[in-house]
């Protein structure tokens, strides 16, 4: 199923894979492939809310993700962490190994694969994987991410989602990201999710404030609600 949809994606693609490869011409200013470029790398995103898919994870209190690996211009090897907090159970702490194979077509323009495992502490009923296929033109994103055992139901979710950044000057940003949710679980209906906010952009970090919606109802337990969250980004 995996491979047959990686085909798909990268077909229907293929026409902006060659608009990055043109857009790309004249902007790059360096060799991208240089293994002078690979590096250690650290992200950790503090936030009063942590959501994923337009679901509230940690019940709309406060979250962190975080990020550590090595990057190399084609490849990435990391692990990513969370916190997370469902209705009648423990507090989650979720580790999720990851590796990415990359295809840069300018310092702005990418392909790339990354597939995450999903390990969840103290409690492993959650466990699983998400598969993400993505593509960057500029301040334009596209996603397609496969995910198993999707919100504990022991069911698959398949999401398309797109983006833009809308630059503001030299440092705000207002992102704008929309996805289409499709389960396969009866008792779940297939939901969309939405974003928006803004960002004031320092250097290695991010302030932002955003608002998250979904159209998804009661089986959520109402993980759903819109919600309005603050937080920042720092990376190295």
């Amino acid at each position: 199923m995996f491979i047959f949809k990686l085909r798909v994606f990268i077909f229907i693609f293929s026409f902006l894979s060659y608009s990055a490869l043109t857009y790309a011409q004249g902007n790059q200013s360096q060799d991208l492939n240089s293994a002078s470029n690979a590096r250690m790398y650290a992200k950790l995103e503090l936030a009063s809310n942590y959501i994923e898919d337009g679901l509230t994870q940690t019940q709309s209190t406060w979250g962190f993700v975080s990020d550590i690996g090595y990057r190399m211009p084609q490849f990435e090897i990391g692990v990513r962490a969370s916190n997370a907090s469902y209705p009648n159970e423990q507090v989650h702490i979720c580790l999720k190994p990851h590796v990415s194979i990359i295809a840069n077509f300018s310092q702005t323009s990418r392909f790339f694969i990354d597939y995450e495992m999903r390990q969840y502490y103290t409690i492993g009923d959650r466990n699983g994987g998400a598969a993400t296929l993505g593509l960057d033109i500029g301040q334009f994103r596209i996603r397609h991410k496969d995910t198993t055992n999707w919100e504990n139901t022991d069911y698959y979710k398949s999401k398309w989602s797109f983006g833009y950044d809308f630059l503001v000057g030299d440092n705000f940003i207002v992102p704008l990201d929309a996805g289409y949710n499709i389960l396969d679980v009866s008792t779940h209906p297939n939901y969309v999710d939405a974003t928006t906010g803004i960002i004031y952009r320092q250097v290695n970090v991010d302030y932002f404030a955003k608002v998250t919606y979904t159209n998804g109802t009661t089986p959520f337990a109402g993980a759903q609600e819109a919600q309005v969250y603050v937080g920042l980004s720092a990376s190295y």
